[in-house]
């Protein structure tokens, strides 16, 4: 199974085996849409400002139907699926200011080389009316998609996961990471320290000064 050996996506793993694997530097080049849709860890500040040293701006938005989220064995995050199953829409965020290196950073953290998650394009629809988006997104009484008011449809990229054989079949919700985000985030300061990601962390900051 391929995502027990990696050990970036596994917070024990990467706090009890030693180093990480040194990130390889020479990445083939991954075309997003502009904004990017979050589904899972990615929806949390502290996961954010560990990983990029900010916080982009975020609105609330949801895909409303031919994907499931569902819970990872082992594992606190999600991985969301292609279905053709009635599921409710899946909530989450659009990241909208992101510049091209934290959208590689993103890449190498969800080992879009390796395939754990595979980068596609997705319609996300706007869910109007939020004031706080991470707030929404990340708290136990968020409110059914279904029962809010959606906006418009917007172009997004989100992270496929690709080993079907690790999902249980429950749906994930906030509530099956929030209470692993310590040891998460401390999985996070270690990867955001790897040689590669910290030189697209520096590529980042100049793309930002910039504009």
């Amino acid at each position: 199974q391929r995502l027990a050996l990696d050990q970036r996506r596994s917070p024990l793993a990467a706090l009890t085996l030693g180093a990480l694997p040194e990130t390889p530097t020479a990445r083939r080049p991954t075309m997003h849409p502009p904004a990017a849709f979050v589904y899972g860890s990615l929806m949390w500040e502290p996961v954010l400002r560990a990983m990029l040293g900010r916080v982009p701006k975020a609105t609330s938005a949801c895909i409303e139907a031919g994907f499931k989220r569902c819970r990872v064995r082992n594992e606190p995050y999600p991985g969301l699926v292609r279905t053709s199953e009635p599921v409710k829409a899946t909530h989450g965020l659009l990241l909208t200011d992101l510049v091209g290196a934290e959208r590689a950073i993103f890449d190498l953290f969800e080992d879009v080389e390796g395939e754990v998650y595979t980068a596609r394009a997705v319609e996300a629809r706007i869910v109007v009316g939020v004031m706080s988006p991470y707030g929404w997104a990340t708290s136990t009484a968020h409110r059914e998609v279904s029962a809010l008011a959606l906006g418009e449809t917007v172009q997004a990229s989100l992270y496929l996961f690709g080993d079907s054989s690790a999902l249980l079949p429950e749906l994930w919700a906030p509530d099956d990471f929030a209470s692993h985000l310590p040891t998460f985030l401390a999985m996070v300061e270690r990867f955001a320290l790897e040689p590669a990601v910290a030189k697209l962390r520096l590529a980042a900051q100049d793309e930002l000064s910039k504009l």
